[in-house]
């Protein structure tokens, strides 16, 4: 199973490096997950960084970036970075991170695919809840392909249609009784 993983950084290279490192070290299995980096046309250090540090993760770890560069629409715009990534994402699943998150945990992605196989032909959310979060709203969300093709009709549609769209993927999931995972 495939896993799409996508990155959203805004003038944090270093951040964004440790994060993406984070989660290359962790994982059993590079081969089998899509990571993808969303940047500001206008973001130079992080274009630099991204520049040089891919050639690392290739050349280590085996792991090609896909990085996505993209007119800068700020946060108020947020859903037009997550809607960008979606069109793109090419694994069984979409989970979103930014430059402030940081992996702990060995073999997670063998745990997301042990979590989510079960309901690879229906629709769910995934929420992946960190160690600092005491909040019920799903800021590392994700979704499996199967929302993805039912929510946007084959991506005729926008995946997101605000910046709230980690608040309103667990309140819609609350309110139809659909599966968080």
């Amino acid at each position: 199973m495939k896993l799409s993983m996508y990155f959203l950084s805004r003038k944090r290279p270093h951040a964004l490096t440790v994060c993406l490192s984070s989660y290359i070290m962790n994982a059993v299995n590079n081969a089998q997950i899509e990571y993808i980096v969303i940047i500001d046309e206008d973001d130079d250090e992080s274009i630099k960084s991204l520049e040089e540090t891919k050639i690392m993760f290739r050349v280590v770890y085996g792991v090609n970036l896909k990085i996505l560069i993209t007119e800068r629409v700020g946060y108020p715009k947020l859903h037009h970075y997550h809607n960008l990534a979606a069109v793109h994402f090419t694994g069984d699943c979409l989970l979103m991170r930014t430059d402030h998150h940081f992996c702990t945990t060995h073999a997670w992605d063998t745990k997301v695919r042990e979590n989510i196989k079960p309901y690879k032909n229906e629709p769910i959310i995934i929420h992946q809840k960190g160690n600092n979060e005491n909040v019920w709203w799903a800021t590392a969300w994700g979704v499996n392909r199967k929302w993805y093709e039912v929510s946007t009709n084959n991506g005729e549609i926008a995946l997101a249609a605000d910046v709230g769209i980690d608040v309103w993927l667990i309140r819609m999931a609350e309110q139809t009784d659909m599966k968080v995972i």
